[in-house]
């Protein structure tokens, strides 16, 4: 059930079909938009996710996930795109030496900080003392 959450007059619900999907964030918008009873409608592509305000007597969230279901895109898992993991398969990583190199890479960053602290410091005393 795509249900995330559910109150009286407000329901949010997690639609991976919708996740970088313009197409299917249109459709998913125009199937809901045309319902009555809603009040406003918020689909979300980045996140997946469709946020619905309506009004209280006028529908139920299972009526909302039924014309989901009616437009194919509760059955759909994922987007067109392959998934990350696939995209990433077979490409080994030295985690010890990403553990190194962020390391050193906060370390600069740090001095780099405290290097600009020490600066302004200097700045303001110069400044005061004129």
């Amino acid at each position: 059930m795509p249900i995330v959450h559910h109150v009286p007059g407000r329901l949010r619900l997690k639609v991976p079909a919708l996740k970088r999907n313009e197409r299917h964030a249109a459709r998913a918008h125009a199937c809901l938009a045309a319902m009555e009873g809603i009040r406003e409608l918020q689909v979300n592509r980045l996140t997946g996710s469709i946020v619905i305000h309506y009004e209280r007597d006028a529908m139920i969230a299972e009526v909302v996930v039924d014309h989901l279901r009616a437009e194919g895109l509760l059955d759909i898992r994922a987007d067109d795109t392959p998934k990350r993991a696939e995209a990433w398969k077979g490409v080994k990583v030295d985690k010890g030496r990403m553990a190194s190199a962020g390391g050193k890479v906060g370390k600069k960053v740090v001095n780099i900080l405290v290097e600009k602290a020490v600066e302004r410091s200097a700045v303001a005393l110069i400044g005061a003392i004129l």
